[in-house]
């Protein structure tokens, strides 16, 4: 309890540090975002120019997002829980990555398992949970430079985690080096180029919102599995 209490003050301080960080930095950013643009527009399209500030323009895009990725993470959750199919969560965002996918030209293909003769309720806010399939979702697909598979599967636990539903995001991909593996969810870590390094901290604040947790496993070379558990909601149908 006293450890909680401690994360809880320090996430407070850090929302608001983030919040009035945001606010200073969004401003100019946005203006100088608005300003490179005319700029770019104003260069004949051969302008060998454009490129650099096309540099500039991208530069802008990655502090925006890691402002607003930082005030998202540090900012209290807000949801709206209520009885939730999973199996309709699942399908309706695997049904977007889909549509991602072929739009990008990725040599990727998508195996669905959601066992939907077998109901699975949980008590969610559904956009979250959407959040943290999509977050997961897409960090598979990035995975997978060359092409892979990327599988998604939902179960009902048993055993010591009877309780529990689980759903499984799998890909084919690089997988995570031994010692990345219990540093993946922190904050800012990351070993993307252009990554903020909070897109997995913020999946695990959310799985613990929901009184759940993440189970990874990883090979180099072969592909990572990330299962989360969330607690069941029995159908009173």
């Amino acid at each position: 309890l006293e450890k909680e209490m401690q994360q809880n003050k320090t996430m407070a301080a850090l929302g608001e540090m983030a919040a009035t960080v945001v606010h200073e930095i969004r401003n100019p950013l946005g203006a100088m975002g608005v300003w490179a643009e005319l700029l770019n527009r104003s260069f004949d399209i051969k302008d060998k120019r454009r490129e650099t500030l096309g540099k500039i323009i991208d530069g802008l895009s990655r502090l925006n997002r890691i402002v607003t990725n930082l005030l998202e993470y540090s900012r209290p959750l807000n949801s709206q829980f209520r009885k939730v199919l999973l199996q309709d969560v699942l399908t309706e965002t695997v049904n977007f990555i889909e549509i991602e996918v072929e739009r990008i030209g990725e040599k990727i293909a998508i195996e669905k398992d959601l066992h939907e003769e077998h109901p699975m309720f949980i008590l969610a806010d559904p956009e979250k949970i959407q959040q943290v399939i999509l977050n997961l979702c897409l960090n598979a697909v990035q995975a997978m430079p060359k092409g892979g598979l990327l599988s998604v599967s939902c179960t009902q636990s048993k055993g010591k985690n009877k309780k529990y539903i689980s759903f499984s995001i799998s890909d084919t991909g690089i997988g995570i080096e031994k010692e990345r593996r219990n540093k993946i969810f922190d904050p800012f870590h990351t070993s993307k180029e252009n990554g903020t390094g909070l897109g997995l901290a913020i999946v695990k604040k959310i799985v613990d919102h929901h009184s759940g947790y993440i189970n990874l496993k990883s090979k180099v070379k072969e592909g990572t599995t990330v299962h989360i558990f969330l607690p069941q909601m029995k159908d009173e149908r």
